[in-house]
């Protein structure tokens, strides 16, 4: 394990409470001792062993689907298959923070902007999954003329763009601390949930034209449609309060602190998992594993 006593004697050289010297320093100091180190390892371990091979499987069934049908991919998929790319890149930064932890403090530090990295970039791929449910719900005209091959287009320069946001918003939070950060979840958080009620209020409505007998067929559709905002906004709403006690640490905390501190990389989990989950159910495969699991819990 790597010396931190130089890390300590900075962190209570520079503590200072509007410094990003001094946050980055308070992240490093309580990264490398105990007993916070041991939830900052545990919490790296975690997402290299459950989000790496989801991402992997995620991504094979992916291009297993499209080697078969060779049709053009969904937006759903795709915004999934770039975010999982994204994950990988934050697994990367796993291993890099634990191997930077044992070894070398530089290393560390490369861990965590890619870790960083991969946290700014998950919100706006599933924010945009939650847009895409919305207009398929509420303005199901634009959504089909999205699907075509000028939709496809449009789609991928927002991806791009996605990327490109990401590596700026890092640059971005060096200069100017975690606060952007929480302005960029709040804004996120609303998005979310304006989609979420405004699909809740068209469940709540007949649409004027509407016939009876596809009333069951719509509705299930919307349905499906607001479970999955819902599930969106929650998990949005969980990542704002981590994000928020976060700065709030880095603001007013002392090295006492540092135990909890650790523990806020938990809340950014769901985030990591949410888009595989929503993937692995709209192709059938949570569905089969839960009925397998059932069917053996009946044989015993």
């Amino acid at each position: 394990m790597m010396s931190v006593n130089s890390s300590s004697n900075n962190f209570n050289h520079h503590n200072g409470s509007d410094s990003n010297n001094s946050s980055l320093l308070l992240y490093m100091y309580c990264a490398t001792t105990l007993p916070s180190s041991t939830i900052f390892l545990l919490y790296n371990v975690s997402n290299i062993v459950i989000v790496s091979p989801l991402c992997v499987f995620v991504i094979y069934l992916g291009l297993q689907r499209w080697r078969l049908q060779r049709s053009v991919m969904s937006h759903s998929d795709s915004f999934t298959f770039n975010m999982m790319t994204l994950e990988l890149i934050g697994v990367l930064g796993n291993i890099l923070s634990c191997c930077g932890f044992l070894s070398n403090l530089s290393v560390l530090m490369i861990g965590s902007q890619c870790v960083t990295f991969t946290w700014l970039g998950q919100m706006p791929f599933i924010v945009l999954t939650c847009l895409e449910q919305y207009l398929a719900v509420i303005h199901p005209v634009t959504y089909l003329s999205l699907r075509t091959e000028r939709g496809v287009r449009i789609r991928n320069i927002i991806n791009g763009c996605v990327w490109f946001f990401s590596f700026i918003i890092v640059w971005m939070t060096v200069l100017i601390g975690n606060i952007l950060n929480v302005l960029l979840v709040v804004h996120f958080c609303i998005m979310s949930s304006f989609c979420s009620f405004t699909v809740l209020y068209a469940l709540a409505r007949q649409g004027p034209g509407e016939r009876v007998r596809d009333r069951d067929r719509v509705g299930q559709s919307k349905h499906r449609a607001f479970y999955i905002l819902i599930s969106i906004t929650a998990i949005l709403m969980v990542r704002f309060f981590g994000d928020l006690l976060w700065v709030g640490f880095f603001v007013y905390a002392k090295s006492t602190n540092c135990f909890i501190l650790m523990g806020l990389h938990w809340f950014s989990m769901p985030c990591s998992l949410v888009l595989p989950a929503l993937f692995l159910h709209r192709s059938g495969k949570l569905h089969v594993c839960w009925k397998n699991s059932s069917q053996d819990e009946d044989d015993s």
